[in-house]
């Protein structure tokens, strides 16, 4: 039996209690955007029901509904600058029980519409100590969990993209889903491929020892770079310190593999970033994203002239040029065996003078757009 009231209410403001400030109570603070109970709310013959919330009623939808969005008569007591028009910050529900016996609490769920992408990132997905653990068992009850989760998306109707965030450690020793390579060969294992992509971290590439270039580059090569965090880490530590991007090179790199990549699908570049403890004020949030933007943007600017003047992919083209005709191309397209490659090389004599990498120039090239 079905609780004897039910009422869910959405509004703007803090959470009673949440501030720890009593001048949260005052008039003006808070705003109901909208309410439902259960005297309003259309319940089917199963005794589901949905409750669709949005800033307004989409045209043509007739069902249960709550606004998100109202206007407030009466300025903010406190803050001058909260503006007239509110947005909801939290919906809660109450049930009322008037036998306890007999009445169930009803279950909940909440779905987001027209979400584009859900990231997996649990950071406890890993192990201590393999004393006391049976890492293959571990990895396979990781996999189901992940098959459940595209199960009931397709359940639900969810059509967004699932992304893992790789990361090596902290707070577990070791995390499954360590770096680009581990969670694609993760993924290949359990016949996942086709319903996850990576979201890369700078910060986790660093702590894996990679660059954040090496992994975009692996993820893009196997076509699963789906999304990016834009921040970078400190390097004389070995923690998650998620700061804001402020170096050019790093952006640099970031871009000109997104760029060779043909850009991030479906998702972006999304600061998961925190300015630091002595930047307590909120001008240093201004800075701090204002920045990071400004340094991928010009980022982005760089890595797309680098690419149109062409010279360091043609220097990469010309390295492995021997492998686009003859017994490279052979070993490539898989007709060549060791048999025909050591009859090759006794009538080759020596081999062909190795040619050089030229790396300092090559960094010196980029260097030249910065």
């Amino acid at each position: 039996k079905a609780p004897h009231y039910v009422i869910f209410e959405v509004t703007s403001g803090d959470l009673t209690g949440d501030s720890g400030d009593l001048r949260e109570l005052a008039p003006g603070v808070k705003a109901r955007t909208g309410w439902l109970d259960c005297s309003q709310i259309e319940v089917g013959d199963d005794g589901a029901f949905e409750i669709l919330l949005a800033p307004e009623r989409p045209p043509g939808h007739s069902g249960n509904f709550i606004a998100t969005r109202t206007l407030v008569n009466r300025p903010h007591p406190f803050d001058p600058d909260v503006p007239a028009e509110r947005f909801a910050t939290y919906v809660s529900g109450r049930q009322l029980f008037y036998d306890w016996n007999r009445e169930d609490s009803i279950h909940l769920e909440i779905h987001q519409l027209g979400g584009e992408g859900y990231t997996f990132w649990g950071g406890r997905e890993g192990y201590q100590n393999l004393y006391n653990t049976d890492l293959q068992r571990e990895l396979d009850h990781m996999g189901r969990f992940m098959h459940l989760a595209v199960d009931y998306a397709k359940q639900i109707g969810f059509t967004g993209q699932f992304l893992i965030e790789p990361k090596p450690k902290e707070p577990t020793k070791h995390q499954y889903d360590s770096d680009a390579a581990a969670c694609l060969n993760f993924l290949r294992a359990y016949d996942l491929m086709d319903d996850f992509k990576l979201n890369l971290e700078t910060n986790h590439a660093t702590l894996a020892g990679h660059t954040m270039m090496h992994e975009l580059d692996y993820a893009g090569g196997q076509g699963a770079l789906g999304s990016i965090d834009a921040n970078t880490g400190d390097l004389l530590l070995g923690w998650d310190t998620d700061q804001f991007p402020t170096d050019i090179y790093l952006t640099t790199q970031c871009m000109l593999m997104i760029l060779k990549y043909g850009g991030l699908a479906p998702g972006g570049v999304n600061f998961d970033a925190k300015v630091r403890r002595e930047s307590f004020e909120p001008i240093d949030l201004f800075h701090a994203h204002v920045g990071g933007m400004d340094a991928f943007a010009r980022g982005l600017k760089i890595a797309a002239a680098i690419r149109q003047d062409g010279e360091l992919e043609a220097f990469v083209k010309q390295r492995y040029q021997s492998w686009d005709t003859g017994i490279g191309a052979e070993i490539e397209s898989g007709s060549a065996n060791f048999e025909s490659l050591e009859a090759y090389m006794l009538q080759q004599g020596e081999i062909s003078p190795n040619q050089s990498g030229r790396q300092e120039m090559l960094e010196h090239l980029v260097n030249r757009y910065l």
